[in-house]
């Protein structure tokens, strides 16, 4: 039982590793469309 809860663990810190790296990348995409707009040429 020991050896499940650490593998439980082990399995929520990478998904929250995960999460904090597609919503990095989502703040980052956010940014730059406030930073450069598009240009209607």
């Amino acid at each position: 039982m020991d050896v499940f809860f650490e593998t439980l663990r082990i399995m929520v810190e990478g998904m929250a590793g995960i999460f904090l790296a597609i919503s990095l990348f989502f703040i980052v995409i956010k940014l730059m469309i406030r930073v450069f707009p598009e240009k209607n040429c």
